[in-house]
């Protein structure tokens, strides 16, 4: 059983969090979207795909930056698996128009 988890520590109090995805669960690289323009460090969303290698589908997560241990946001399930190493583009919706 595969249990993946991520890390997350602060250089200046020198304090590790841990947020686990479960049994199973293997993230993909995540992309940190600031809540606004002025955003504060980690005043935003962490999201990416998770993939289920139980079940062979894919997750895409959203998690809070600032409650990196909480579960997630939000989560859409993917019929499908999407393999590890998939990048996408991120752009403001006004770059498409």
């Amino acid at each position: 059983m595969l249990s993946e988890a991520w890390y997350k520590h602060d250089l200046e109090t020198r304090e590790r969090r841990v947020h686990e995805f479960g049994p199973d669960r293997v993230p993909g690289e995540f992309v940190f979207v600031p809540a606004r323009p002025e955003a504060e460090e980690d005043e935003g969303w962490l999201v990416g795909l998770v993939v289920d290698t139980v079940s062979d589908t894919t997750d895409f997560v959203i998690l809070n930056a600032r409650a990196f241990e909480a579960p997630p946001v939000a989560a859409v399930h993917l019929g499908h698996r999407i393999p590890p190493g998939f990048h996408g583009n991120w752009f403001p919706k006004s770059w498409a128009e």
